[in-house]
């Protein structure tokens, strides 16, 4: 049995991929515009249909039929294998899309599904195979890529085309193949397919090029077929319609002939396109209309048939009734109602019990007299009538119909009463039954629904009800008013008239939960007469009877379009005002920003930007603390510069490793330090979430901005998270703000050091001394203190220079630099004025002072012990010239004068000596020295 299933399965594969060769050929031969590009392609519509009917496992066939009608044409195996690969992507998206959204094999049975069918069938998957054929081709250089759309169009149109005329003959003949026509109906069908080919000859052979409106005569037998036959022959006739237009394409006639047999067939086939969409629409829509006329037949003759037995169990329970005449007595003891039977001259012949009860007479006092006696004076003169009248006419009817009708009671009391009159024939006479019946009760009851169909009338709201199918019952003037519609246009009709599309589920959920007895109340949408959608509150309820059962629904509706409208404005109003708050807000962070790099930008130096810093940080990014670090880059460290807040940082000082933000250059934000990308350098004990931005200006890293939000724990004031989204773009911003501004005053420092110091020895040089000295002069002058020079030169510097080389030179001047400078206080002021010369200048101070500080300098500098590449290079001493202002000179060249003078004396005099200006007995130009004196 498995051995004959695969045979028929292998037999149906190579039958497939025949047929699929054999169109795949004669499609081929009709490419002009590329060897593998065809407008016309049956075998997509072949596939399509196949798989749509056996499933999806005939995919190879449809892959090695493809395959070989593309590696017998002009290309390689790879891009026949490419092409092939897009034709069964084409097929198997296109069937799997139907069977998903358009029911599969019965997408022809419904317009909408059909459309369904040529969206994502014939105009989506075609795509597939177009797009992954013609790019296979191009990559060959098979195709130019020039070249691309107009091939790529080709292709898809003809995938297109073929899916919608051959995949809908294909499956309508499978699904129903056999013809059961009288011979009037084939007859209709030659005498059709004889009209159809002469208007396929008169359209595309007897016709000339631009004769467009006589295109749509076509469309004549294609409405024939589709109302008088159906869907099956409509997609015959397009299909032969279709082959008589492209032969006459083909040999030069026809209003689509152009300058190409590519582009004739382009718009051939275009036409055909719609023309089989409009088929397949249309035959759904006529299939579908068929079969409800079918369902409708077969549901009148059922209903014929109810009635029929209804009418047979209607003579039988007259036959029944007839029967019982002889237990009438001894049912009317036991009958609800009160029974009086009335001879015709109208004496009481007959009572039962409930008789006596209702009028308080006992039996006896009724039988034999007039009837008269049980009705109220003002009605008996209308009652003799009415009872002539019965006699006269006896028929089974009510008594006094229209009439309100009393009775009297023998306590002389009124109550209302119904009276059915029924004939009774005996032997001797006509009798009349009467039966009466107590409606006080119902009169109050209707009394009382007279009262509250009043009130539902008055009601404001829209109230309405319905059956237990959803059939209007009832309906209010508001829900005329609110709705359109009047009570005669609605009663009896269903009230999912109301639902507008999309709301069809929620009127299934509430019918469910109203079956169930519970109450239902919801916000929704409904629709009004002329189309427009209201906005209203419907609450539901059942209504039960007597018993307890659930008969039929009631339904408040009330226009909330008001109410929704001002929720809306109210709505609108708090977040506009939400974002008025935001922009000011923002607004204000903008101004603190600025102002923040305005006071960063107004610092000299970084001693006094990073005070001013937390301030501005802790109002733009309330956090709890946070901290500045600055990178050493000498010591590659992170040290903290400035800090705030209640949690100060873990470590004054880390390595940048230790950092997530700095390992990987940008911000780093954790919501706990338990967390396993937390940093470092984080305090482990606070379960805080932390922040940390890189410092960073022109592509260096500066430093770090460090923040902390508030605990989880709850031990700081809650309030706003600090480190939210907004404020972390802010924190970045603030960053670089911050990054600036540090990075053009580290710039400023390295400009002013490197002007005001000299490089060597990293003390001031001459410039900023001059600078320096005439300030310090004009200050001691408004003070009336003294400032002391003192000018130090090496003594033998050049012989220095000459034994031990420039390098070692540079050390000694670099060791000396450094003892001098260790010998200074802090508001000195010294220099290395030139070459071996340093002046070092003394604010507020005497002579003996002076004299004092360069004798220490003087043994400081015997003290050194100079090494120069490990090995020693001797000793160096000083010679020193100091003047004291005013004493010596008021301007600075006149001191430095005196000083160089006394230097000089003190070099002539054997070096290694401190002389001062006014000790020498002339002062000589300091840059005139005798022959051999001048040391550089």
């Amino acid at each position: 049995m498995a051995l004959q299933v695969s045979v028929r399965r292998l037999a149906w594969m190579v039958g497939l991929t025949g047929l699929y060769f054999g169109a795949g050929k004669l499609g081929l031969s009709l490419a002009f515009l590329h060897p593998s590009a065809s407008p016309v392609w049956p075998p997509s519509g072949i596939a399509l249909a196949t798989m749509l009917l056996l499933g999806y496992r005939v995919w190879p066939a449809v892959f090695v039929g493809a395959f070989l009608v593309n590696v017998t044409t002009p290309g390689t195996v790879a891009t026949s294998l490419g092409i092939a690969t897009g034709n069964v992507a084409e097929t198997l998206l296109g069937t799997f899309l139907i069977n998903q959204f358009a029911h599969g094999r019965k997408a022809f049975d419904r317009p909408e599904d059909s459309i369904k069918f040529a969206s994502l069938a014939a105009l989506l998957s075609t795509t597939a195979s177009a797009s992954i054929g013609v790019t296979s081709l191009a990559l060959a250089g098979y195709a130019p890529w020039r070249e691309y759309p107009s091939i790529w169009s080709t292709w898809w149109l003809g995938d297109a085309v073929s899916v919608l005329i051959v995949t809908p003959f294909l499956v309508l003949w499978a699904e129903n193949p056999r013809l059961r026509w009288e011979r009037r109906v084939s007859l209709e069908a030659a005498l059709l397919l004889l009209v159809l080919l002469s208007v396929g000859r008169v359209i595309f052979v007897a016709s000339g090029p631009g004769n467009y409106p006589i295109v749509y005569l076509c469309i004549l037998p294609l409405l024939w077929a589709l109302f008088r036959f159906g869907p099956r022959e409509a997609s015959t006739a397009i299909l032969i319609l279709s082959a008589v237009a492209i032969w006459g394409t083909l040999k030069g006639f026809g209003p689509f002939l152009r300058a190409t047999p590519n582009e004739s067939l382009f718009f051939l086939q275009a036409f055909l396109g719609v023309m089989a969409l409009m088929a397949i629409t249309v035959g759904a829509v006529i299939s579908q209309r068929t079969k409800a006329e079918a369902e409708l037949q077969k549901s009148q003759e059922g209903l014929e048939r109810k009635v029929e037995e209804r009418t047979q169990e209607i003579l039988g329970a007259n036959a029944e009734l007839r029967k019982s005449e002889d237990r009438f007595r001894a049912f009317l003891e036991s009958a609800p109602d009160g029974m009086v039977i009335v001879n015709p001259e109208g004496r009481i012949v007959q009572v039962s019990a409930q008789t006596e009860k209702l009028f308080g007479y006992k039996r006896e006092e009724l039988l034999g007299n007039r009837m008269e006696m049980l009705v109220p004076e003002r009605f008996r003169q209308k009652h003799l009538e009415h009872r002539q009248g019965f006699f006269a006419n006896p028929h089974v009817r009510s008594m006094g119909e229209g009439l309100e009708l009393f009775g009297l009671r023998k306590d002389g009391s009124l109550f209302p009463v119904d009276i059915s009159l029924s004939p009774l024939q005996t032997e001797r006479e006509i009798l009349v039954s009467a039966a009466i019946r107590d409606i006080s009760r119902r009169k109050r009851g209707e009394e009382s629904m007279a009262r509250l169909a009043a009130i539902v009338e008055s009601s404001e709201d829209a109230i309405f009800s319905t059956d237990m199918e959803g059939r209007i019952t009832s309906w209010n003037g508001a829900a005329e008013r609110l709705c359109g519609y009047s009570a005669t246009e609605l009663l009896g009709r269903p009230a999912t008239l109301l639902v507008p599309p999309g709301h069809q589920e929620e009127v299934t959920q509430g019918l469910e939960n109203l079956g169930r007895g519970e109450r239902v109340r919801y916000e929704t949408t409904r629709m009004r007469k002329d189309g427009t959608l209201i906005e209203v509150s419907l609450t539901a309820s059942p209504v039960k009877d007597g018993t307890g059962r659930i008969v039929g629904f009631s339904a408040i509706m009330r226009d909330i379009a008001d109410q929704k409208r001002a929720q809306r404005e109210k709505q609108e109003k708090e977040i506009l005002r939400a974002q008025v708050d935001e922009l000011s807000r923002r607004t204000h962070d903008i101004s603190i920003l600025n102002e923040l790099g305005e006071v960063l930008r107004s610092a000299v130096t970084l001693d006094e930007a990073y005070p001013v810093i937390p301030r501005f940080v802790r109002e733009l990014l309330p956090a709890k603390s946070g901290a500045v670090f600055e990178l050493n880059e000498r010591h590659n460290l992170l040290e903290a510069a400035v800090s705030w807040g209640g949690a100060p940082p873990h470590e004054d000082a880390f390595l940048p490793h230790e950092c997530w933000a700095l390992r990987r250059g940008q911000m780093h934000h954790v919501e706990s330090s338990s967390s396993e990308l937390a940093c470092k350098h984080w305090k482990p004990r606070i379960t805080a979430s932390s922040l940390c931005v890189p410092l960073t200006a022109r592509g260096k890293t500066l430093g770090l901005l460090h923040l902390l939000g508030a605990p989880h724990d709850g031990s700081w004031a809650a309030g706003e998270d600090a480190l939210g989204e907004y404020k972390q773009r802010l924190a970045k911003t603030v960053a670089q703000q911050i990054s600036s501004a540090l990075f053009d005053l580290r710039l400023q420092e390295t400009l002013r050091f490197e002007a005001s110091r000299d490089p060597l020895t990293g003390l001031f040089n001459r410039r900023h001394m001059e600078e320096s000295l005439h300030r310090e002069l004009y200050r001691a002058a408004r003070k009336k203190t003294n400032v002391g020079f003192i000018l130090l030169d090496l003594d033998r510097f050049k012989e220095f220079n000459d034994r031990f080389g420039h390098t070692a030179g540079d050390v000694a001047l670099r060791e000396l630099s450094a003892a001098v400078q260790k010998r200074s206080r802090a508001g000195d002021i010294l220099c290395r004025y030139g070459g071996e010369e340093f002046l070092l200048v003394l604010s507020d101070c005497s002579l003996d002072d002076l004299l004092r500080r360069a004798e220490e300098l003087r043994d400081g500098a015997r003290q050194l012990r100079l090494e120069h590449e490990g090995h020693a290079i001797g000793r160096i001493t000083l010679s020193a010239g100091v003047a004291l202002f005013p004493d010596h000179g008021k301007t600075p060249e006149e001191l430095f004068q005196a000083a160089d003078a006394a230097l000089y004396v003190a070099k002539k005099g054997g070096r290694d000596r401190i002389m001062v200006a006014d000790s020498m007995p002339w002062i000589v130009d300091p840059d005139r020295a005798p022959e051999g004196e001048k040391e550089h």
